[in-house]
């Protein structure tokens, strides 16, 4: 069975559209540090689409709000990107 996401991602490639996968999250805005982990683009999204064209863009995190200072942003990006 195709999930929402894996439909979704399928649906903008057929149309020649950029994909852009991000992950909104206002669970990690109000608790960064104990919502970081489940909250990435770096766990299970990242993995299968790895082998996807380039016109699929993943977007680590976007918008710090909230308790998701620019510090906290700039070091999540920055573990993420290892």
């Amino acid at each position: 069975m195709v999930n929402a996401l894996d439909w979704a991602v399928e649906q903008s490639l057929s149309n020649e559209l950029i994909t852009i996968l991000d992950s909104m999250s206002l669970e990690l805005w109000a608790d960064p540090m104990g919502n970081k982990e489940r909250s990435s683009l770096r766990g299970t999204d990242g993995r299968s689409y790895k082998d996807y064209p380039d016109e699929i863009i993943f977007e680590i995190l976007n918008e710090p709000n909230k308790e998701l200072t620019p510090e906290l942003w700039n070091q999540f990006h920055s573990e993420a990107l290892l």
